[in-house]
Formats: C-alpha cells, sequence, structure tokens
C-alpha cells in the first residue's frame, strides 16, 4: 500500500542508462531476491517494505508455521544480500498473539524505529480480530518505551469482532496514525482512525480523545484499505462501503483535518465521495497524493460474473473525481496493490494480472505524467517464477530513484518472500514521505566543474557526498549555499563515470545522479 512521493529533478538521457522497467543486474541474482523459507515454511510473504538512509532494506510480512501466521521482519543491505548485523541473517521474528498477526503498513520514524500496523488473533481459534500498532528497535526488538511493551492492541468494541488496521503514518513531530476499520462484525463496520503519542497513549488533541470514528450517512459496511499524509497533517483515506439501496461495493474516498475532523465541504458526499458501477464492485488497496494536488487511487475491479480488473481513480483536491483507468486481462486474477507517485505526475502501479485460470504473475507499470494512461518507456516484464502464484505488495524508492518491489512468488508450492529492483530514468530519490527539496546539477554529463542549484530548504550548513556506482563515498565536503542561487563544484579529480550526488542539511535531503 506503499504512497510515496519522488522528487522529479532532470530526465537523464536513455543512451546512459538501460530501459527504465528493467531489472537492475547489481541486485541479488540479476535484479531479484527470493528468501529462503522461514519457519515452517509453509507460506512466506513480504507486505511492506521501508528503504533506510543508507539503501538498507527492511522488509515487514509473515511466516506461517502451519497453524498461525507470525510476524518477520527482514533486513536487506542495498545489494540485496541478507544483513547479517539484523537478527539472525538479516532475519528477526515475532510472535506477538495467541493467532496469527498480519502487518499490513510500516513506517520509519525520526529516531529510525520502526512502526508497523495491523491487525491479529488473540485468541488461537482466531474469533477475535484487533488492530494492532507495533514499534521495533533498530535491531528489530520491541521499543519497550511504547505502550510498555512495545505494541498495542485496540478491542475498540471489546467482543468478538472485526478489527483491521491497514495504514500507519507518522507525523514530523513522531505522532502514529493508525488507520482501519473497527465493527461488531463483518458488514456491519466504519472507519476509525486513531492517533498515539510517542509513549503510545491516545492523542486527546485528535477527535477529542485520540480515536475518530468516521461516520458515513446510508451506507454500511465501510472498510479502509490505505491512507496518506499530507504537508498539512491532513489524513487521505480510500476504501469501500455498500451505499443504501445497493447491494455492489463502491469505491469510497475520505479525509480528515489534523484534529480529526471530517470536513462536509470534501466529496461528492458531505464529507467523502463515492464512485459506483452497477454489477461491480470497486475496491481500493492505496492510495497517494499527486504534486498538482490530485489524489490517486489504485485497486481492483470485480466485475459480476467474471474476472478482476486493475484500476486507477484520480480525484481533483476537493474530492471530485477527474479520471479513471481501467485494465483487464481476461486470464483473470488482475489487481494493483500498491501505488508511487512522481513529482512530475507519473503513477506506478504494483500489483499482478492473470496468466491463467489458475495463475497470476508480477506485474507494474507506469502512468504518462500528464494523464493515467500507460507510459511506454516504462516497461517492467511480468515476473512468473514457477507458474504459480507472484504477486507485488508494495513499491519503495531507493535514493538514487531506483524502484524496490516486495511481494511474494509461488516457489515448489510454498510461498516466498521477494524483492525485485528496477531501474528508472528519474534522477533522484528518497523514501516515502521524506522532507525533500528539489535540486538540479548542470550541465550533466559533467566535464570539470558543475553548477549546483539548491532549493530554498536548504538553509545553514550543508553536507555534500559523492559516491561512485559501487556504492563508495569518493569526495565529501560541506558548505554554506546562496539559498536558491547556483554555485559551481570542481568535479576534475573524478575518473568518468556514473556518480551519486548526496545532500543533506539535517533536516531536508536530496540526490541526483551525475555522469562524467
Amino acid at each position: 500500500m506503499r504512497h510515496a512521493t519522488l522528487p522529479f529533478l532532470a530526465l537523464l538521457t536513455m543512451g546512459a542508462y538501460a530501459q527504465p522497467g528493467t531489472w537492475d543486474p547489481s541486485f541479488g541474482n540479476n535484479g531479484k531476491v527470493i528468501v529462503p523459507q522461514l519457519g515452517a515454511g509453509e507460506d512466506d510473504q513480504s507486505v511492506t517494505a521501508v528503504v533506510l538512509p543508507d539503501d538498507r532494506i527492511l522488509v515487514a510480512g509473515r511466516s506461517s508455521d502451519g497453524t498461525h501466521f507470525n510476524s518477520v521482519l527482514l533486513r536487506f543491505n542495498a545489494d540485496g544480500s541478507p544483513d547479517p548485523t539484523f537478527g539472525t541473517n538479516g532475519v528477526v521474528e515475532h510472535d506477538l498473539a495467541d493467532g496469527s498477526e498480519f502487518i499490513r503498513s510500516a513506517e520509519l520514524d525520526g529516531s529510525g524505529r520502526l512502526v508497523v500496523g495491523g491487525h491479529l488473533f488473540s485468541d488461537a481459534a482466531e474469533t477475535n480480530s484487533d488492530m494492532f500498532v507495533a514499534r521495533f528497535l533498530a535491531d528489530g526488538s520491541l521499543d519497550p518505551s511504547f505502550n510498555g511493551t512495545g505494541i498495542l492492541v485496540r478491542d475498540i468494541h471489546n467482543t468478538p469482532d472485526a478489527e483491521e488496521a491497514y495504514e500507519v503514518l507518522i507525523q514530523p513531530d513522531g505522532k502514529v496514525l493508525l488507520c482501519g476499520f473497527s465493527g461488531p462484525a463483518i458488514g456491519q463496520t466504519e472507519i476509525v482512525v486513531e492517533r498515539y503519542l510517542d509513549n503510545g497513549g491516545l492523542d486527546p488533541s485528535f477527535g477529542g480523545d485520540g480515536s475518530v470514528l468516521v461516520y458515513i450517512v446510508d451506507a454500511i459496511g465501510e472498510e479502509l484499505r490505505s491512507a496518506v499524509l499530507s504537508d498539512a497533517g491532513e489524513v487521505y483515506f480510500c476504501g469501500y462501503g455498500t451505499r443504501s439501496g445497493e447491494s455492489d461495493l463502491s469505491l469510497l474516498l475520505g479525509h480528515l483535518d489534523a484534529q480529526g475532523n471530517d470536513p462536509s465541504t470534501f466529496g461528492n458526499a458531505n464529507g467523502h465521495s463515492w464512485v459506483s458501477e452497477s454489477g461491480s464492485d470497486l475496491i481500493p488497496r492505496s492510495i497517494a497524493l499527486r504534486p498538482n494536488g490530485q489524489i490517486a487511487a489504485a485497486g481492483v475491479k470485480r466485475i459480476t460474473g467474471s474476472t478482476q480488473a486493475r484500476i486507477i481513480h484520480t480525484f481533483d483536491a476537493t474530492g471530485h473525481e477527474v479520471s479513471y483507468s481501467f485494465m483487464d486481462d481476461p486470464n483473470g486474477a488482475d489487481a494493483w496493490n500498491c501505488l508511487l507517485v512522481q513529482n512530475n505526475g507519473a503513477i506506478i502501479c504494483g500489483g499482478n494480472v492473470g496468466a491463467a485460470p489458475n495463475s497470476r504473475n508480477w506485474n507494474v507499470k507506469r502512468t504518462q505524467s500528464n494523464n493515467i494512461s500507460s507510459d511506454g518507456v516504462f516497461f517492467a516484464a511480468d515476473y512468473d517464477e514457477d507458474g504459480g502464484e507472484e504477486t507485488c505488495f508494495d513499491l519503495a524508492f531507493t535514493n538514487d530513484s531506483s524502484i524496490i518491489g516486495i511481494g511474494y512468488a509461488e516457489v515448489d508450492g510454498h510461498n516466498r518472500i521477494v524483492l525485485i529492483k528496477y531501474l528508472n530514468d528519474i534522477s533522484t530519490g528518497l523514501p516515502e514521505r521524506a522532507n525533500t527539496s528539489v535540486i538540479s546539477a548542470y550541465p550533466n554529463p559533467v566535464a570539470d566543474r558543475v553548477a549546483i542549484k539548491l532549493g530554498a530548504a536548504y538553509t545553514g550548513l550543508v553536507q555534500f557526498t559523492i559516491v561512485d556506482a559501487t556504492g563508495r563515498a569518493v569526495r565529501m565536503w560541506s558548505s554554506s549555499v546562496p539559498g536558491d542561487a547556483p554555485f559551481l563544484a570542481d568535479l576534475s579529480a573524478l575518473l568518468p563515470g556514473a556518480y551519486t550526488l548526496h545532500v543533506d542539511n539535517g533536516l531536508v535531503r536530496s540526490a541526483v545522479k551525475l555522469l562524467k
């Protein structure tokens, strides 16, 4: 359910790089990593990931012991190899409940701690589903400063019920938002958003007591599937529900302000928007904000008596629909599970496409920047491991603009965690929700000197680091920069090759690729 925005600087000449969308041969085994079985090895799935500042990759998912799913964290080096300093050969496993646990979302906070959200079953019979949020230290252990144990379980109705969280968001001040749904039973749920203080306590400045149940008029069974945080602290969410007088599921788009209020001026239905289609269920699975103020939601269209199709809907800043994209493979189970947005407006979607009646392949595509039709420049071949089921669950940008896809593939009849790294043609990238300012460097390719222009957010002393293609820092220096005015850097001592210039003032960071 990833929903990052990639800063867009300058397009590099395509002659210098492989076609965007191709696998990065320097990552794993020619661009792909398949994780050997975890635990009993019955069913291993990665669901979400974050890219660390040093380009290591932290993956959250689950592994089955044959009876229940337990939580797993995996950390990889930038080249896709397991990080031996993390847990056992890069893996930390947790058993957080008597029943199964399902991590759905993960974010890295300002202190480098991983915060995850999802739902778990507190009983072995798995009759009681509750939302939970957990925080982990850098070594993968639970952080006892959060709720005393590192985990907070929310049983809102205090009955065997249907409570699930699908998104966790981190505010710049470190407060945690958990977004999901709650109700006494499936079909009787409503959307809930809660905000927690650093110690895990509910934040009373949000909705009066820290917990907001979103009231949707003339509908039942609302379920949230994804949410995103704006720079102003507003929460935009997507999900679905059944409108009065209808039997199909309709796409739901909603909005809460920074205090937890639901402004009635948003959308086409008194504070939210519905998109309905007779004979079809519309189920969004991921949401993101576009740089032009639009909101993008991607997911699934289930066609009555037929198959699933991949859909993208865009909305203006007031919640009214702008455009719609529909992709349907005749073989069946199509779905978009996640999306990223580049700062030029292009949308990258990840999911799966039907390959045969009982098979589906991993699928990643990019739209045009000015509309949502497919971008022919970005070509990612569908991934099929052995004719079974493969799906991409999440996408994340690395610091040099490449794209990490995570999910699972069927290997010898069992699901295994998979990572794939895609090359991109955008010259810089940052982890999701990073505070960034656009920079540029020219000429590019560079001769001896390069003019660097930073955004207004870069104030004070700025650290510059040039890294070569192997990841080795070849030059570092600090300087007070003249605001938006360009300044020259002497790179005459660098050998010909590909480099990445990293810029960081402690508050804002970015990167740009250079050719010499």
